[in-house]
């Protein structure tokens, strides 16, 4: 069977960057925190240079969690590509 021409496309892919921001990175122990910003670094700019929809997602960003890695700043700042920031580590519960 062949793939569909169009089973990797811009237009039917989006990439959601949850919770990477330096509080919520203290927990991460199965890789190395530079690992973690090295690695979605380079996702962020792949998904970039293909200028595919990407939302990024914090919690509580100003007064919990610190803001978002540079490293995805770089690619999607807040200024020109607003951030969810949810109130609530359940988004189904934040109101915002």
């Amino acid at each position: 069977m062949k793939p569909s021409p169009n089973l990797h496309s811009p237009e039917n892919h989006t990439l959601v960057l949850i919770d990477f921001e330096g509080q919520m990175a203290f927990s991460t122990k199965s890789i190395a925190i530079n690992e973690l910003c090295t690695n979605v670094a380079i996702v962020a700019g792949v998904w970039k240079i293909f200028n595919i929809l990407t939302i990024v997602s914090t919690v509580a960003e100003e007064f919990f969690s610190g803001p978002v890695f540079p490293e995805i700043e770089e690619f999607y700042p807040a200024a020109s590509s607003p951030h969810i920031d949810r109130t609530s580590m359940n988004t189904w519960e934040d109101e915002g």
